[in-house]
Order: structure tokens, then sequence, then C-alpha cells
């Protein structure tokens, strides 16, 4: 595993126990974990967990 990669999912990581507490919205824990552009975010978030972060925030607020 590349540092790269070992930091992207730490970050992933990271973003979806933020997301899971409800206490933040999506745009800030992308900035969070150093993410500029909310659609970048999504699409690894996404990517990661086959899930968008909205739907990660919104199954734990319920």
């Amino acid at each position: 595993m590349t540092v790269f990669s070992y930091l992207h999912d730490h970050n992933m990581k990271q973003a979806k126990q933020l997301l899971q507490t409800g206490a933040w919205k999506v745009e800030e824990v992308s900035q969070m974990v150093g993410y500029a552009n909310l659609s970048a975010f999504g699409r690894a978030f996404r990517k990661q967990f086959g899930q968008s972060p909205r739907d990660c925030r919104l199954k734990v607020s319920v």
C-alpha cells in the first residue's frame, strides 16, 4: 500500500466516523478531511463505502 493510499483510507474512515456522529454537515466533514471540492469528496466516499456521504449521515440521524 502506498503512502497516498494509506492516507486516503485513513481520511475516508475519519470522514465516515464524523458523519455518523451527525454533528457536522457533509460540507464541513469534506473540508475537515482535506477536500476543497465537495463533489470530489462525494465520489471518493461513494467509491470507498458504496453509499453517499449524505446517506451515511442520514442513516444515523434517523
